[in-house]
């Protein structure tokens, strides 16, 4: 089993604010921008759903590991690609 590394997840990140802002840093206070909450060593993914920077968890998993923010990030994102037209 590889080490997944916290610069895969970022990757994983940026490609989904591509995909869903059209820019790959997130932007906190930028509605629809995804960001990782990192605290303790566990991940969460969050979507900024307010101007004033609110956010909810999209996952609804709670807090997670490395690597289980990295496949369920993937998957999140492979699932909102294949939704997208075919000449995005």
């Amino acid at each position: 089993m590889e080490k997944i590394t916290v610069r895969q997840v970022e990757k994983v990140l940026e490609n989904l604010n591509m995909l869903a802002v059209g820019d790959s840093q997130p932007v906190y206070d930028l509605i629809g921008s995804y960001q990782a909450y990192r605290a303790y060593g566990s991940w969460q993914l969050h979507k900024v759903t307010a101007p004033n920077a609110a956010v909810r968890d999209v996952l609804g998993q709670g807090f997670m590991t490395t690597r289980e923010m990295y496949y369920a990030t993937a998957a999140y994102y492979a699932g909102c690609k294949s939704k997208m037209p075919e000449d995005y």
